[in-house]
């Protein structure tokens, strides 16, 4: 099944939510880019908090940057999203395997992170970028990404992304969802939604093989109180290509280039985001050289 986002309201137009089930295109960039389990988890959570993000603030043909720093083993990554659905995005540590506590459970500060930072930059389409930036908290993306929300964007939101892997350290699961509360709803229905959403766990809703889309009627009791409005189909996409890679080339000095053409006798260069390699000849970067000469 292709990954998908799902938008509506609950609780009578209360509460405004969006559900993404990001399986397929986490699965993808675990492939594309040799993730060892570790790294592939937490690349699929920023991946599905940046969609969420993404699906909840961005417009007609506008972008999001989202940059991670942090002291943990993952060291750092950088997600593109666009309104379309379309989102990618790369580790600094692809080789990341889990770092385990004295419970024999994963240690999540150690592997995120302690100490950090997420900036977030949307393209509006209009001027220069609007950016803002939070302190990690404390090794956890999804809050980490609900506090940029409440901080940058005054919204008060909940906000959870799962992985999980199977015995071969591949992606088995993956989604997440975020509930922002709309004015006017009363602190007594967002204090007894808060409470069903510490209840179910949609890490284990997902581990049971349950339709994610049953995990709303669950925070809901069943009541006909979810409205969909709309179903989004999301897919990891690189838009990368030689051309661009020449672009960048263009921007080394000529003596880095006439190195490249002298000594390397040609050069490769590798798409963070897919791992598609590109080749330039000594031919192809004289050609480049000379269009700096030129200019």
């Amino acid at each position: 099944m292709d990954s998908f986002a799902i938008n509506g309201f609950l609780n009578k137009d209360k509460f405004r939510y969006v559900l993404i089930d990001s399986t397929n295109l986490s699965k993808e960039a675990q492939k594309k880019q040799g993730l060892y389990g570790g790294s592939a988890i937490v690349l699929s959570y920023l991946l599905t908090a940046t969609e969420l993000l993404s699906a909840a603030l961005l417009k007609d043909k506008q972008t999001m940057t989202v940059k991670l720093r942090t002291n943990g083993l993952i060291r750092g990554a950088l997600i593109d999203a666009d309104d379309n659905g379309h989102v990618k995005g790369y580790i600094l540590n692809n080789h990341a395997d889990f770092i385990l506590d004295k419970d024999n459970k994963v240690d999540w500060t150690k592997m995120i992170g302690s100490q950090g930072t997420l900036s977030v930059s949307k393209n509006l389409g209009v001027g220069e970028p609007y950016t803002g930036q939070v302190s990690l908290v404390n090794g956890k993306i999804g809050e980490t990404f609900a506090y940029y929300l409440a901080q940058s964007e005054q919204i008060n939101s909940a906000l959870n992304v799962v992985a999980l892997i199977d015995s071969d350290g591949k992606i088995s699961h993956a989604g997440g969802f975020l509930i922002q509360t709309l004015p006017g709803t009363s602190d007594s229905d967002i204090n007894e939604l808060e409470q069903k959403i510490k209840s179910i766990s949609l890490s284990s809703w997902l581990k049971s093989g349950k339709d994610i889309n049953g995990f709303l009627n669950q925070l809901v009791d069943g009541r006909q109180d979810v409205k969909a409005l709309g179903t989004k189909q999301l897919s990891y996409y690189c838009n990368c290509s030689k051309e661009k890679f020449a672009n960048d080339l263009k921007r080394l000095s000529e003596n880095d280039l006439k190195e490249l053409i002298d000594d390397d006798k040609g050069a490769e260069l590798v798409c963070h985001f897919c791992n598609q390699k590109y080749n330039f000849t000594t031919e192809e970067l004289k050609q480049i050289l000379d269009s700096k000469s030129n200019n």
